[in-house]
């Protein structure tokens, strides 16, 4: 029973970090003008979606390591976990257009990694229900960006 519980409350974390995580992307993507008297605000969202893109490569980096031997593409992920920092680095030199773009893209791809690692069991169908509602929200703010504020800040 009490890992019954311990399991809640760490679920229930998950998701309120998780939407914390989307506070940056919503006053960075959606609310710029807030912003814009301290820094450039778009600048700054690649740089947190960068920082976001490292943190979900090290999130599958941490499945790869914990799971079995067994888990039959373990060292294609551990490879793959590596390449959200890289491709995130290189989104941050782009033109802020590009890098945003960019993001997009490699949030979609990050998505269909652990959708991979879904199907091959390694994550629970709740957490990736949360991704998929995660992931969509953050293209959004992303795209909203890019055609909202392009002509003001890019």
């Amino acid at each position: 029973m009490v890992e019954k519980k311990s399991q809640v409350t760490a679920g229930k974390l998950i998701y309120v970090l998780g939407i914390a995580g989307l506070v940056p992307f919503c006053l960075l993507g959606l609310f710029p003008n807030f912003l814009k008297p301290l820094f450039e605000p778009l600048s700054g969202l690649v740089v947190y979606g960068a920082l976001i893109l490292s943190f979900l490569g090290g999130a599958v980096w941490g499945l790869s390591l914990n799971s079995v031997d067994t888990f039959p593409r373990k060292y294609i992920f551990l490879i793959v976990a590596v390449l959200p920092s890289l491709f995130g680095w290189v989104c941050v030199f782009l033109p802020t257009r590009y890098g945003i773009f960019a993001l997009i893209c490699f949030f979609a791809v990050m998505l269909a990694i652990d959708y991979g690692l879904y199907r091959a069991g390694q994550i629970e169908s709740w957490y990736m229900k949360f991704r998929l509602y995660l992931t969509i929200s953050v293209i959004f703010i992303l795209a909203t960006a890019i055609f909202v504020w392009s002509d003001l800040y890019l």
